[in-house]
């Protein structure tokens, strides 16, 4: 590079780098151009505009983010050649979807109301998922599912030396946090004292960062089945036991504890939950992760005969209060639901008596602001008919494989 000058060194360097990616993969060396990233901020929610409520996208260089979708995707593939994921996870996978999720979690549901069986059912929020996983952690699960330890070297390397900057409307910041070394306190060290070492995370528009939580939830989830912290569900027919933890996609995750016919009471079941959910609190916390309280609930469920009628029990009649730790270790009671009232979860708007008011309501309500929207505005027919099939019908039959409504 001697015959070049300055900046046209640097291009041809650029170019070098940029062509030869697949040398850092196979390697472990992470290009110094790579350790720059962009910080973006979109909305989680519409018209809320406080800061932490918004979602951190970051933007890292191409070929970077390149080798980590490949990385991501040979370590799933290797995964599902072999069966190594647990059967409770569906986020991340080929051939699967949350609204099949929806639907495992609805016949579930059944299944409880036709044995008339006590069964409990937890839904929690992981917080920040792909921004609080400890790299090493992650480091072992890829290798476990078959993934080499150069690419993890150069791609979690590269994470750990980012300079970060922030753009905005106004374009992108002129300083920068991170950098190769990170200032983050420590426990047990005097207030003000501070000890240097590698942020966590994987980020939020990492390629990789999908995979990363599938093959981390996986040996979290063979950990409540070790322990016992399950249901089992028998096929009459074949005897064929199965053996399910919850329900898994990405960081929704619904804990479920049902009991075999007489075989215990709705105390003993929602005591078994509370073991479970402290289990799988400690898990996600040995990851880097935490629970948040505000954004988990739980039902309760318990049946009663009267006449030979059955109904379910009210939260009055099966009193019990579930409680959770945030990542401040903080103890909090969750909010519990009665059987009829449902709450958004995978897209689907269910509750474990059966009934779809919600989802129809919302459905009716979706309709209805777009027909509104439709007739003040200035479509011709074949544009209505392409945004009636290609916007509003999608929204409305997503969640049909889950309700039973004609």
């Amino acid at each position: 590079f001697g015959h070049f000058k300055a900046g046209a060194r640097d291009l041809v360097i650029a170019e070098f780098e940029a062509t030869m990616a697949h040398i850092p993969y196979a390697t472990g060396y992470s290009p110094k151009r790579w350790q720059h990233v962009i910080d973006y901020e979109l909305l989680k929610k519409e018209g809320v505009y406080r800061p932490e409520t918004f979602r951190t996208i970051q933007l890292y260089e191409p070929d970077f983010n390149q080798n980590n979708r490949l990385l991501g995707k040979e370590a799933m593939a290797h995964a599902e050649k072999h069966g190594n994921l647990a059967v409770e996870q569906y986020g991340s996978r080929k051939n699967l979807s949350a609204i099949l999720h929806a639907v495992i979690k609805v016949l579930s549901f059944d299944l409880i109301r036709q044995y008339k069986t006590p069964a409990a059912l937890c839904s929690n929020d992981a917080k920040s998922c792909y921004d609080r996983i400890i790299h090493s952690v992650a480091s072992l699960c890829f290798q476990h599912q078959g993934v080499q330890e150069p690419p993890l070297v150069c791609m979690l390397k590269t994470l750990q030396n980012m300079e970060h900057t922030v753009r905005t409307a106004y374009g992108d910041s002129t300083r920068s946090y991170g950098g190769k070394q990170w200032t983050i306190p420590m426990e047990g060290l005097a207030w003000g004292d501070k000890e240097e070492g590698p942020m966590s995370g994987m980020g939020q528009g990492n390629g990789a960062a999908p995979a990363s939580w599938a093959v981390i939830r996986t040996p979290m989830l063979e950990i409540m089945k070790k322990r016992g912290q399950c249901t089992v569900f028998k096929a009459l027919i074949s005897g064929e036991e199965l053996k399910i933890v919850g329900f898994a996609f990405v960081d929704d995750k619904d804990l479920l504890r049902a009991s075999r016919p007489g075989e215990q009471t709705y105390e003993e079941v929602a005591q078994d939950m509370q073991k479970g959910l402290d289990l799988w609190e400690g898990l996600l916390k040995a990851t880097g992760g935490a629970l948040v309280p505000e954004k988990s609930y739980w039902y309760l469920i318990d049946f009663e005969w009267r006449n030979g009628m059955w109904k379910y029990k009210t939260t009055e009649e099966t009193q019990f209060d579930l409680t959770v730790k945030d990542k401040d270790e903080i103890q909090h009671v969750l909010s519990r639901l009665p059987v009829n009232e449902a709450r958004r979860s995978l897209g689907c708007r269910s509750a474990p008596d059966g009934n779809n008011k919600a989802q129809v309501e919302y459905m009716r309500s979706v309709a209805v602001e777009w027909g509104d929207k439709l007739r003040t505005g200035h479509l011709t027919k074949y544009e209505a008919w392409t945004a009636l099939t290609t916007r509003v019908m999608r929204t409305l039959l997503y969640a049909t494989p889950a309700l039973t409504i004609t």
